[in-house]
């Protein structure tokens, strides 16, 4: 199998993310033989937090029903496999000349970014509006708390000074309260195991870090 190049993957797991297909994983090659770019799912422009619909709450929240995920993971199905056969196009990747690598990538980033558009249309075919809408919410919700921990995103608002510290203070209050409710869920969960499993975990931990 032709080994893709580490930029392209967020663009195979992006999408395929959201459509319950798990993406194809890329095996490891030298630096060398690499491209050097960075192409993030969560910043591409087609599929505005569509991953999502993989998760189970969001689809609880959406009140997708059976028909609609049947739809949905066709169509993840579908692109999942024409993503993975693009694969050969990566296969003299090692061959080729620093210019061809740099056409080759501009060709390929176009067709993901024309196909991520093709699916973003047909799954907009499958959500109603209101849940269109609901899903641009919770993805401004899940997307909105690191925007704003973002030195360009707040230079962009023209936060103040007195924003800004306001703003850090929830952010830590947020963390304490994380890390107080994550004691709490492991302590919770030590009590359903027996003394010895507890002992077990402690060594287990202690010895493989896990």
């Amino acid at each position: 199998m032709a080994r893709v190049p580490r930029f392209v993957i967020p663009c195979l797991a992006g999408a395929a993310l959201l459509a319950f297909a798990a993406p194809a994983s890329a095996q490891g090659r030298k630096a060398a033989d690499q491209p050097r770019y960075r192409v993030m799912h969560s910043r591409m422009p087609a599929l505005p937090g569509y991953y999502m619909l993989r998760m189970e709450h969001v689809q609880k929240e959406l009140e997708l029903v059976p028909e609609q995920l049947e739809k949905l993971q066709a169509l993840g199905k579908q692109y999942t496999e024409q993503m993975r056969a693009d694969q050969a196009a990566w296969g003299n990747w090692r061959d080729m000349t620093p210019e061809e690598r740099t056409a080759k990538a501009a060709e390929m980033r176009e067709k993901y970014k024309q196909r991520a558009d093709e699916l973003r249309q047909e799954i907009e075919k499958v959500l109603l509006p209101n849940q269109l809408e609901a899903l641009r919410e919770i993805n401004f919700r899940a997307v909105g708390p690191s925007a704003l921990a973002s030195p360009a995103t707040l230079r962009d608002l023209e936060v103040t000074d007195q924003q800004k510290e306001q703003l850090q203070k929830i952010r830590q209050e947020m963390i304490e309260q994380y890390q107080e409710l994550q004691k709490k869920a492991f302590q919770n969960s030590l009590k359903v195991l027996s003394p010895e499993q507890q002992k077990k975990l402690r060594e287990r931990i202690r010895t493989r870090g896990y």
